[in-house]
C-alpha cells in the first residue's frame, strides 16, 4: 500500500507493529518488565548526546508489548493514577515509519495520547528494528531534536528528512517550518536552517521526493497561532541542494 501511495499517516497502530515484526495485537502476554525495571524507566528522559543508545529494559518491554501506558500503571500500582508523571509509551500517533534498502525500520517520534491524559507526552526517539528482530532506541538532548509529531519521513540515500510537527503549543513557532535530517548511518540529527517561501508550522501533511532530487510537501494542517488551523492548499518543494523553500501552487 506504501509503495502504491498510501497516506502512512493512516496506518493503524497495530499494522505498523506488524510492518516491523511484531505481533500486532497488544498484550501483556509480552510485556516481560519487572517492577524494578518500572521504576527505573517508566518516566520519559532525554538523551545526552546525539545520539545516545537507550535500550533501557521497560522501554523494551513496552515496545515488545505494544500496551498503553495506563495498562502498565495498572501492573505495578494497585492506584494507577497516583503515578504522578507520564508513563513512557511505544503506543504512538504520529509517528514515522521508514524502510531501509539494507532492512532497517526506523520508527521516528511522535506522541502518546492527548493533552487531557495523564499520560500525554510527545517523543523525540528514534526505534530502530532490524531483520533478525533487534530493536535499538535512541534519544537525543531536546535542544538537538525537540519533541515532534505528525511529521514525514523522506529517506534520500543515507539520509531521512523529518519535515514539520505539531509539537507541544508552546513549542511552535508558526513562521517556520522545522526539518531536521537524521543520518542513518550514525543516527545523528542535524537541524536544517532553510529559507524561500516555507509553509510555516505544518503537521499531518505528505511528503514525496521528486525527480528532481526536492521533497515536496502538500496536504495536511498549518498552525496559524492563537489555537488557529487551517487546511494547508498549496504545495510545496525543500530543494536539498540549497535548502531554499519554494511555493509552487494550490494543491488539487
Amino acid at each position: 500500500m506504501l509503495d502504491a501511495g498510501a497516506d502512512p499517516n493512516n496506518l493503524q497502530f497495530e499494522i505498523r507493529r506488524a510492518l516491523v515484526g511484531l505481533p500486532a495485537e497488544p498484550s501483556v502476554r509480552h510485556f516481560d518488565a519487572t517492577p524494578e525495571a518500572f521504576s527505573r524507566g517508566a518516566q520519559r528522559r532525554f538523551g545526552v548526546s546525539n545520539p545516545e543508545r537507550m535500550d533501557d529494559p521497560f522501554w523494551m518491554a513496552m515496545v515488545r508489548s505494544g500496551i498503553s501506558a495506563w495498562l502498565a500503571r495498572t501492573q505495578f500500582s494497585d492506584k494507577p493514577s497516583s503515578i504522578e508523571h507520564p508513563v513512557w509509551c511505544a503506543e504512538r500517533f504520529g509517528q514515522s515509519i521508514s524502510f531501509l534498502p539494507d532492512g532497517r525500520i526506523i520508527q521516528i517520534a511522535g506522541e502518546h495520547e492527548d493533552g487531557y491524559d495523564p499520560d500525554f507526552c510527545i517523543y523525540n526517539d528514534v526505534f530502530v528494528h532490524y531483520p533478525d528482530g533487534r530493536i535499538e532506541i535512541y534519544g537525543y538532548p531536546a535542544e538537538v531534536f525537540p519533541p515532534t509529531d505528525f511529521h514525514t519521513a523522506t529517506l534520500v540515500g543515507d539520509t531521512i528528512y523529518l519535515i514539520g510537527s505539531l509539537g507541544y503549543q508552546h513549542q511552535r513557532v508558526q513562521s517556520e517550518t522545522p526539518v531536521f535530517a537524521l543520518d542513518t548511518r550514525t543516527l545523528r540529527i542535524t537541524r536544517l536552517e532553510t529559507s524561500g517561501d516555507a509553509s510555516g508550522s505544518i503537521y499531518r501533511h505528505r511528503a514525496v521526493l521528486t525527480p528532481t532530487g526536492r521533497i515536496r510537501v502538500f496536504g495536511g494542517r498549518i498552525d496559524r497561532g492563537d489555537d488557529a488551523h487551517s487546511d494547508n492548499d498549496a504545495m510545496f518543494e525543500l530543494d536539498l541542494a540549497c535548502l531554499v523553500w519554494i511555493r509552487l501552487a494550490p494543491s488539487a
